[in-house]
């Protein structure tokens, strides 16, 4: 969406100020964001515009920077080439403006990925039991676990903490890959190279859709009991949040319908 920055020109005495040039329309380049400490914001970087021709006997002008958040302004008249941004949003856009009029916007997302349904297996079930959030895709899969090659790519599963001779029923948990070398459905399956990931109970929410940030504390190595409905906090082991929410859970077949999301943003916990 075009937008338009007003810019107010003094006029001293006699002197007018001339027409600002430049030989062609410059972009913002650059455009990136980490998370901040703590996960409750991020630093936007972009690169800086070479100042250009006032017009006004050779001298030059700096851009100066505007940035909105969802269409809405931030921040105005920015002269630094980065900004602290602790607001809640899913889409940031940065223009450069002067006396030259304005450039295009630098549009950088900040949203969660969309939300995917997924139909994954009790350990012992009849298809994949592993979920994994990949950054580098940035979607949520499922795999299977009896395949060792894809120990790297799990970051959680379902399971009753039983062998498979005990069936599908009982409790359910949300636990880590790597708690598999201990499950007693996991025999059989590789003794190392699991991922390690962290997982809060149930969160106190009506589902995935309802959550804009999630916690910072409270994460442990399993989500004890787990009930359809409910919604659960992620974060890899490489530092990526995300949520699964618990559509259903079928105990005859060890089958589980759950929605995903996470965010891409290493350490952000804005969803």
């Amino acid at each position: 969406m075009h937008k338009s920055v007003k810019i107010v020109a003094l006029v001293v005495g006699a002197i007018f100020f001339l027409s600002a040039t430049f030989d062609v329309a410059p972009d913002i380049a650059n455009i990136s964001v980490v998370a901040l400490s703590g996960g409750d914001g991020v630093k936007v970087s972009w690169s800086s515009i070479a100042p250009y021709s006032s017009g006004c006997w050779g001298k030059t002008e700096d851009w100066l920077y505007a940035l909105y958040l969802d269409d809405e302004l931030v921040a105005d008249s920015l002269e630094e080439t980065e900004y602290d941004l602790y607001e809640y949003g899913k889409e940031i856009e940065v223009v450069g403006f002067g006396s030259a009029g304005e450039t295009e916007p630098a549009v950088i997302s900040i949203a969660p990925t969309p939300i995917t349904e997924l139909t994954v297996y009790e350990l012992n079930g009849d298809g994949p039991s592993g979920i994994g959030f990949d950054p580098a895709a940035k979607c949520v899969a499922s795999y299977t676990m009896t395949d060792s090659t894809n120990r790297d790519d799990i970051d959680c599963y379902f399971t009753n903490w039983v062998d498979y001779s005990g069936g599908f029923g009982g409790l359910y948990y949300l636990v880590s890959a790597n708690q598999v070398t201990s499950d007693p459905g996991g025999e059989g399956l590789a003794a190392t190279g699991w991922r390690s990931t962290s997982i809060t109970e149930a969160l106190d929410v009506s589902g995935i859709e309802d959550v804009e940030v999630v916690p910072a504390l409270g994460y442990g190595n399993a989500a004890d009991s787990v009930q359809a409905g409910e919604t659960y906090a992620i974060l890899t082991q490489d530092g990526y949040y995300g949520l699964i929410q618990v559509m259903d859970i079928d105990t005859i077949n060890g089958q589980i319908d759950i929605k995903a999301t996470f965010q891409p943003i290493q350490r952000l916990r804005w969803m």
